[in-house]
């Protein structure tokens, strides 16, 4: 049903906030503004950890005396690249344009207990690990995808002047093409390879390393890549545009928009389809489309804008709508952890059940986390800096359905199946895991968190 007129109106007025939240942490940030935060659907970790699952943070540290969150000298203060493991200082490396060291989030990652770097000088790419170079080729690159995968770094780097792409192995170009679109491929994930680390649109798929671009027209030209070989996808003539392709359990799926659609966009696995529930006769436009892994399928979550300025989340099936929401979120993650009656009184649609969580950042300041019916509203100015911060995790043999009913049973929160790490960054910072809050040691930021 139509939400009421009232919410629409609030949801409409809280769009430009939205926008304004959203807005890309780069090199060509203003001096004298904050620090903006970085937009996405934080991420799902579908391979198990435990309690003994190691916590990496990579955090940007600053002198004790300045104030980053003002950031008047962007670009010209000292600062510092700090990976923790849990609460423990491992390392720290000089950012900076003499190290050449980005301290921008989306330009360093944790991987495997090691910190690793990306840096654009005027003609070339630089590649570090713990402040040591690893390697460097020609070409200014943003690195869209970044992959450890059977002892080498694979990266899928997009040209910073817009000519193109290219897919290397260890800085060596495997792959590359003048034009094209990279897609997203899906949310993060574990595959088939205890060593496989995955960050951006780079996956592992039958022991291949994968990834999908599509070139613009009428149809549109969709590619899939494997181990550097192309392969042309087939689509229909009505196809108007890609949101988002991959390949999972050996099946392809793609999301894709058709002309006299109503602007309601298509998932396609395999030979079938269906077209993603909306509300036709008011005109939405989807946005943000992506596939995210779903069990042993594929769910999409994306974003309807209605004329009217109403913008709602969605999290879809190819049985329906699983959950949809007008809320603020900025990050959003969601598990399918194991089936259970459609009466069981869960709240979740009958398509399929799951476990979601995310972060709820309202314009007025603030912010709540949730997951699954437990909510958490830290006191104090807290921050999410990037939806990296944020990873929902699997629990090595738990069954959602069982243990859960047995949480509520004994009147404790279902929580039961996965666990929620969520990092927060203000005038102090904290790590907080199901509810159990750890501070974090840094004048600074946390950028990014990863749970091994």
């Amino acid at each position: 049903m139509r939400k009421s007129l009232l919410l629409r109106l609030f949801a409409a007025a809280l769009l430009p906030f939205l926008l304004l939240s959203c807005q890309p942490f780069g090199l060509d940030h203003p001096f004298g503004q904050p620090r903006n935060l970085l937009e996405g659907a934080g991420g799902t970790v579908r391979h198990s950890a435990g309690e003994d699952a190691t916590i990496w943070l990579t955090a940007v540290e600053f002198p004790a005396s300045y104030d980053w969150e003002r950031d008047t000298a962007y670009g010209t203060v000292d600062c510092r690249i700090v990976l923790f493991s849990g609460k423990e200082r491992i390392l720290s490396v000089d950012a900076g344009p003499s190290y050449e060291v980005s301290p921008d989030p989306d330009m360093h990652r944790a991987v495997g207990g090691h910190l690793y770097t990306d840096y654009s000088t005027d003609a070339e790419t630089v590649i570090r690990r713990d402040g040591a170079e690893l390697f460097r080729y020609p070409g200014r690159e943003a690195i869209r995808g970044f992959l450890l995968y059977d002892g080498h770094v694979h990266t899928l780097g997009e040209d910073r002047s817009g000519a193109g792409f290219a897919y290397r192995i260890d800085g060596e170009a495997v792959f590359w093409r003048d034009e094209g679109v990279l897609l997203e491929g899906g949310a993060p994930s574990a595959a088939d390879h205890p060593d496989l680390i995955q960050d951006g649109p780079l996956y592992v798929e039958g022991g291949k390393v994968c990834f999908s671009y599509y070139i613009p027209g009428q149809p549109p030209s969709l590619f899939f890549v494997h181990d550097g070989v192309e392969e042309a996808v087939s689509v229909g003539a009505t196809v108007a545009g890609i949101m988002d392709h991959r390949l999972y359990n050996g099946t392809f799926y793609r999301v894709e928009n058709r002309s006299g659609a109503a602007g309601l966009p298509f998932l396609v696995s395999g030979e079938t389809s269906v077209q993603l529930s909306g509300e036709p006769r008011l005109a939405p436009s989807a946005r943000k489309c992506t596939l995210v892994p779903y069990g042993d399928d594929m769910a999409v979550r994306g974003w309807y804008h209605y004329p009217d300025g109403y913008e709602e989340f969605h999290l879809w099936t190819r049985a329906g709508v699983l959950f949809r929401s007008a809320l603020p979120f900025r990050a959003f993650s969601v598990l399918h952890i194991s089936d259970y009656p459609d009466d069981s009184g869960f709240g979740m649609a009958s398509s399929g059940p799951g476990l979601m969580a995310y972060v709820i950042s309202p314009p007025g300041g603030g912010l709540t986390l949730v997951k699954d019916t437990e909510t958490w509203t830290p006191m104090g100015h807290y921050r999410l800096f990037t939806p990296s911060c944020a990873r929902l995790v699997r629990t090595p043999g738990a069954d959602y359905f069982t243990d859960s009913c047995a949480a509520r049973a004994a009147g404790d929160a279902p929580t039961a199946g996965a666990k929620y790490y969520v990092a927060l960054s203000g005038p102090s910072c904290i790590l907080w895991v199901d509810g159990v809050v750890t501070p974090i040691p840094i004048h600074g930021y946390i950028s990014g968190i990863s749970v091994e």
